[in-house]
């Protein structure tokens, strides 16, 4: 099981496969951390950020 959330878990749970890269990924991890690569940023947040198991939870959290 992969710690995605957003749109990177969506595409995942769902089966879509996105038109390009993702410019954000967002995942949950154990602190909130900040990454930037070559203009992609990867953000961490701790569990209690956590959405629902849902569509509408990871479109608005």
């Amino acid at each position: 099981m992969n710690n995605f959330i957003g749109f990177k878990w969506l595409s995942f749970t769902y089966g879509i496969v996105p038109v390009h890269p993702f410019r954000t990924i967002s995942e949950l991890g154990a602190t909130r951390q900040t990454a930037s690569v070559d203009g992609f940023l990867h953000e961490t947040y701790g569990v209690q950020f956590k959405p629902a198991v849902t569509l509408a939870d990871h479109l608005t959290q």
